[in-house]
C-alpha cells in the first residue's frame, strides 16, 4: 500500500484522533501515552539542541512540553512509524516543526513453548443461575466429551448472594446442578466435574483463592482458567490458554468479545434469532470488545499464588480481577492482553438496583443501553417504531 494513501492520526498533550477507531477521539493513555511523549521528547532535545547557543547568549527558554501544540503520526508497514510534531515557535518564528522517525528493526525470534495437551482446571464462581448454567454445561460437554479436550471443572456454588433467591429456590438449584455434573461425570467416563458447597455470601475472589487451593497431578503444577458462568467457550481459546500461559513467564488475559442483546439485533434488521451460545462473527452489530474487564485469565496455579492474597476476598463481583491484573504486572512477570473471538460473553441483561443513588441509577442505565445493542441497530430500531412495525418495549434476549 502507497504511504500517500494511509491517513495520519492526529494527537494533542491530552487526546487523539484516529478515523479507523470505533470512538473518534482517544484519551491518551497507557502504550499510546508512552510512545507520544517518547516522540515529543526526542522532538523536544532536537529543537534545544538547535537552539542551545541562543539559549545562553540571548537568556532564551528551552522548549518543554508544554509548547507542544499538535502533531500527527501513523505506523508505514513495513517501515515503522512517522510522527510529525509542531510548537510554539521563539521570537519571530510562530511554528516550529520537528519530523521524526521511527524505523523497524530487524525481527528476532525465539522459540518459548510447545504445544501440549495439559489438563486445564476451569474455576467457575456460581449462585443461582439455573438458565445460564445449562447453556454453560452443554458447551463444556460439547468441548469434553466431542472435543475430546482435557478439562476439569471446579464449581464452586454459593448458597447466598446478591439479588437474593428463596432458600427453596436455591436448594432445588443445588440438586439441579449436583445432578448435572454427576451425568457429565458418568458420559465422560472420569471425574470431569467437581462441585464444592460454600454456605458464605458469594465471593469472586474467595472462588478464585479455593480454585488454586488444590495442586496439579502428582502434586505438580495445574493450569488454572477463571471463567463466568455465562461465557461461551472455544476450542480455540482453550489453544490460546495453554499457548500463552507458561509458568513464571507469562499470564494470559483475554480480552472477551461481548454480545449485543441477540432478540433485539434479530428484530430490528430482520433476521432470525439465533442462539446466543455458539461462536460469533466478530462485528459491530454483534457485539464488543470488553476491554474494560479482567475477570478471565489463564494462569499457572504458582503463578496465581505468587501475585494473590488475602486482599482478593472481597463480598463483591469487582476489584479483584483487577488487584490480581495488577500484581502481575508488578512481579515482571510478562501479562499477554489480546483478543480473544472465541471467548464470547453471552448477553444478559444488566439488572439496576432499586436502593442506588440517583447518580448510580443513571450510570446503571446507561450502561443498560450501552450493552444492549450497537448504535446502528438502535438506530434502525428507532426508524421501524417511527414507521408503527415495533413497540416501545425492548425485548428480553
Amino acid at each position: 500500500m502507497s504511504p500517500e494513501l494511509i491517513p495520519w492520526q492526529l494527537f494533542n498533550s491530552r487526546s487523539l484522533w484516529d478515523i479507523g477507531h470505533q470512538s473518534p477521539q482517544q484519551t491518551l493513555s497507557g502504550p499510546l501515552l508512552y510512545d507520544v511523549r517518547s516522540a515529543v521528547d526526542a522532538a523536544i532535545a532536537r529543537l534545544n539542541q538547535e537552539i542551545s547557543a541562543a539559549v545562553s547568549r540571548e537568556n532564551r527558554k528551552p522548549y518543554t512540553r508544554a509548547d507542544l501544540l499538535d502533531g500527527r503520526h501513523r505506523y508505514l508497514p513495513g517501515l515503522g512509524s512517522e510522527y510529525v510534531i509542531n510548537f510554539v515557535g521563539r521570537g519571530s518564528v510562530r511554528t516550529e516543526t520537528v519530523r521524526l522517525k521511527r524505523p523497524v528493526g530487524q525481527l528476532m525470534s525465539s522459540k518459548s513453548k510447545s504445544g501440549s495437551g495439559e489438563v486445564i482446571r476451569l474455576v467457575v464462581p456460581y449462585y443461582h443461575e439455573p438458565k445460564t448454567f445449562g447453556a454453560f454445561l452443554a458447551n463444556l460437554a460439547h468441548l469434553i466429551l466431542e472435543k475430546n479436550e482435557p478439562l476439569e471443572l471446579l464449581l464452586i456454588f454459593y448458597w447466598r448472594g446478591s439479588p437474593a433467591a428463596e432458600a427453596s429456590e436455591v436448594l432445588r438449584d443445588r440438586k439441579r446442578v449436583g445432578a448435572a455434573l454427576d451425568k457429565l461425570n458418568h458420559h465422560a467416563g472420569r471425574t470431569v466435574a467437581r462441585l464444592v458447597d460454600e454456605k458464605r455470601l458469594f465471593s469472586r475472589g474467595h472462588a478464585l483463592l479455593r480454585g488454586a487451593e488444590q495442586p496439579g497431578a502428582n502434586g505438580g503444577d495445574v493450569l488454572l482458567f477463571f471463567c463466568d458462568v455465562d461465557m461461551f467457550i472455544s476450542t480455540d481459546t482453550l489453544r490460546r490458554c495453554r499457548t500463552n500461559a507458561i509458568p513464571g513467564k507469562s499470564v494470559y488475559y483475554p480480552i472477551v468479545f461481548s454480545t449485543y442483546n441477540p432478540s433485539l439485533r434479530a428484530m430490528a434488521w430482520d433476521k432470525p434469532l439465533e442462539s446466543p451460545w455458539k461462536y460469533h462473527p466478530v462485528t459491530r452489530d454483534v457485539g464488543f470488545w470488553r476491554d474494560f474487564g479482567y475477570g478471565m485469565t489463564c494462569q499457572y496455579r504458582s503463578d496465581f499464588r505468587r501475585a494473590a492474597g488475602k486482599y482478593l476476598i472481597s463480598n463483591t463481583w469487582g476489584g479483584e480481577d483487577v488487584h490480581l491484573f495488577k500484581h502481575h504486572r508488578r512481579t515482571g512477570i510478562e501479562v499477554v492482553r489480546a483478543p480473544d473471538p472465541g471467548l464470547v460473553h453471552v448477553h444478559h441483561r444488566a439488572r439496576c438496583d432499586t436502593s442506588l443513588t440517583p447518580g448510580g441509577a443513571g450510570w446503571c442505565g446507561g450502561s443498560q443501553l450501552l450493552t444492549e445493542a450497537s448504535a446502528g441497530t438502535w438506530t434502525r430500531w428507532v426508524h421501524k417504531m417511527q414507521q408503527g412495525r415495533l413497540s416501545l418495549v425492548v425485548p428480553e434476549e
